[in-house]
């Protein structure tokens, strides 16, 4: 009898903002992944776009791979103003032969993509003009600036959570969580999931990047070593964290988060504390609850410090090529007590921000191709 191999459809995923630096770093994740593939960019012609055609036309071939490699054959071009667009998507395709660019006004996602991922923060439109026609079958993914009141557009999803269906919101218009509520989102993951309904309060105190700006946009060695508390933007952020923690576990109650900022943090520090009712925890149920989540790797009891860690990815970088994942809760750093009410639990826990971002949408896709499915 002859056998057949049937092939498995891949999910067709399209970017918007291809050429930035988030947009690489997806796409270097979505290529890890069998079951999808990186159908389409846009990009708009900027000086990003400029030094992407720059490398591939040198002759620094191992750079020149590496980006032919990840990023996707056909590329669209758009621009604010579309008189000439046509042209110089000619002059951009007649100057290389590795990528098809195609004008904006030409290009139907549907008939390309499975799933749209917007990076650009909605760029001058709203994301329901931009993908009117996209989003009536099918899902669109978008990341918008935590602060503003643009980013209550969309259903939350911030992995394992989703959203329920919300009438204020488009059904197939989603946002990722930002990295701190994506991150807590996973921590708790475990402990959701065995104690639902038992979590009574949970606490959040984060360490993040400070961003301000000085009036000659230059940071002081004084300014770099600082710390910031509850400066701009800070409070428009804590007030996003909140209510998109509220969302993710409505039946606990959600303190306000205290954000501390500082400059040169390659980690973000976050300190978990909850309550749980009714149940007597012992640390070795807790550690297992909070490792349970594939994004979650546990610092040993060696280490006390991000350099600790960053010094250890290093090292496995070099050895075996595996990257830890981006959320590191610090073994020595978990503290469980039992009370009359319950058990009290603290995490300290390091972030990666660079690194989360990425691996959480691809894992958003996976739960929207389900979703929508």
């Amino acid at each position: 009898m002859k056998s057949e191999v049937i092939k498995m459809q891949k999910l067709r995923v399209g970017v918007r903002g291809i050429t930035g630096n988030f947009a690489w770093n997806l796409a270097c994740n979505i290529r890890k992944e069998r079951g999808i593939e990186l159908a389409a960019g846009i990009a708009r012609n900027d000086p990003s776009l400029k030094r992407l055609l720059a490398v591939i036309g040198s002759q620094h071939g191992k750079e020149r791979e590496r980006i032919l490699r990840v990023l996707p054959k056909t590329m669209v071009l758009e621009e604010d103003n579309g008189n000439g667009l046509r042209t110089k998507v000619s002059e951009i395709n007649s100057s290389q032969q590795f990528f098809k660019f195609i004008p904006a006004c030409d290009f139907d996602p549907s008939s390309m993509c499975d799933i749209f991922v917007d990076l650009t923060r909605g760029a001058n439109k709203p994301f329901e003009v931009q993908y009117s026609g996209f989003i009536e079958n099918n899902p669109l993914l978008v990341v918008l600036d935590t602060g503003k009141s643009e980013s209550f557009r969309g259903r939350l999803i911030a992995p394992p959570f989703v959203e329920p269906e919300n009438p204020k919101h488009h059904k197939n218009v989603w946002r990722l969580g930002d990295c701190v509520v994506t991150a807590v989102a996973s921590i708790l993951n475990g402990m959701e999931k065995y104690l639902t309904e038992k979590i009574r309060k949970i606490g959040l105190t984060v360490f993040c990047i400070l961003d301000s700006r000085t009036s000659d946009n230059m940071i002081l060695p004084e300014r770099a070593h600082a710390l910031y508390f509850n400066a701009p933007p800070a409070d428009l952020v804590r007030g996003c964290i909140r209510d998109d923690l509220k969302t993710i576990f409505s039946r606990s109650m959600i303190e306000s988060p205290v954000m501390i900022q500082a400059h040169g943090l390659e980690y973000y520090a976050l300190v978990l504390k909850v309550d749980v009712e009714g149940v007597k925890l012992d640390r070795e149920e807790v550690i297992r609850m909070v490792t349970e989540n594939g994004n979650v790797f546990l610092a040993p009891q060696s280490m006390n410090s991000t350099f600790d860690l960053a010094w250890e990815i290093r090292r496995k970088m070099l050895q075996i090529g595996s990257a830890t994942a981006p959320i590191i809760p610090f073994e020595r750093a978990i503290e469980v007590e039992q009370n009359a009410s319950g058990t009290s639990v603290s995490i300290q826990a390091a972030v990666h921000y660079m690194g989360i971002g990425p691996v959480m949408f691809v894992q958003a896709l996976k739960m929207l191709n389900e979703e929508t499915g």
